[in-house]
């Protein structure tokens, strides 16, 4: 997945053919534009239990470094998250 600034994801989609046949596999482009009534569909959704997000892994955000590798060499299936807990002082 990607995202950013238009030059940047001019350049993914103009080399997507050449890293697709070099790991085998398959990039597809994804536009959208949220709008209030997707979100409140997804709401109901994540309430009612019939989309449940998939948790790889939670990581410490010392960790951060690690989910960034686990992610880029393919071993996350669903997200990571990096946690930032507030601690007492």
């Amino acid at each position: 997945m990607i995202g950013g600034q238009m030059w940047q994801i001019l350049l993914n989609l103009m080399s997507a053919p050449i890293v697709a046949r070099l790991n085998y596999k398959q990039i597809i482009l994804l536009i959208h534009k949220p709008n209030h009534e997707d979100q409140e569909v997804w709401k109901e959704l994540v309430e009612s239990g019939q989309v449940v997000p998939i948790v790889y892994r939670e990581y410490a955000l010392s960790e951060a470094a690690q989910a960034i590798r686990d992610i880029g060499e393919g071993r996350v299936k669903g997200k990571a998250v990096v946690s930032i807990k507030k601690t007492d002082v």
